[in-house]
């Protein structure tokens, strides 16, 4: 009987640990594409939620706390996941101090949202259980349509559109030094950008792939430089 009851009770822990994990909604950005979500936010004039929790998680609460948080915010706002694991040091500054202020609490999930801009932040909702949880979310989406211009106010002065660029293929870019943040260099040139990564040819004529988030901000900076003089030229035609 005793054999019994502790295989019941390791199939139940088992079959909590599955329905915990959950997926965030497809309309949500994941950190690789914080760009694209950015260009999004601007253009629609939407405060940016972040969403900081993971899918692969072992607590039913915090699965329905972070769905939650999608869920009756995603209406509203341009919503992107940071997974908890992996995504802090890719997140701007704003959201780093903003999650780690104390109001923001000392559990995760947590949810800040900011204005388009990302310099303000509109709301920050800490972990909580339950009833409780949908109340702060509630809250929170009053907050930010408080914070927001209404539609009026848009017509009389619409915003500029921002211009979403992708580098095409070019053969002829520079060779240079690539250097990533945990500290791989390479030298290459910028072969071209496809929707989640840079494609880079070695000197070899090999080619790689590599997230522009995890390059040197120097890097960054090199093909926000590249993206910029194509928006030029776009605005002269």
């Amino acid at each position: 009987m005793k054999q019994v009851l502790i295989v019941v009770v390791l199939i139940l822990a088992v079959a909590t640990r599955v329905q915990a994990a959950f997926k965030m909604p497809k309309s949500a950005y994941r950190m690789e594409a914080l760009e694209e979500a950015k260009a999004e936010a601007l253009e629609k004039r939407r405060p940016i939620t972040f969403i900081y929790t993971t899918e692969n998680t072992s607590c039913g609460l915090c699965a329905y706390s972070s769905k939650a948080a999608a869920d009756t915010l995603r209406t509203k706002s341009v919503v992107v996941y940071a997974n908890s694991d992996k995504d802090w040091a890719q997140l701007p500054g704003t959201v780093r101090a903003a999650l780690s202020a104390p109001e923001a609490g000392r559990f995760i999930p947590k949810t800040v949202i900011l204005d388009p801009e990302m310099t303000k932040v509109i709301a920050t909702v800490p972990y909580a259980r339950g009833q409780e949880q949908d109340k702060l979310l509630k809250q929170a989406k009053k907050d930010l349509a408080a914070a927001m211009p209404k539609r009026s106010s848009l017509a009389l002065a619409p915003p500029k559109r921002v211009v979403t660029v992708t580098l095409p293929v070019d053969e002829n870019r520079e060779m240079r030094t690539w250097h990533s943040k945990s500290g791989a260099e390479v030298t290459a040139s910028l072969l071209k950008e496809a929707p989640r990564y840079l494609v880079l040819k070695k000197e070899d004529g090999g080619q790689l792939q590599i997230a522009a988030y995890k390059l040197s901000d120097a890097d960054q900076q090199y093909v926000e430089g590249l993206k910029n003089a194509l928006r030029d030229d776009g605005t002269r035609e």
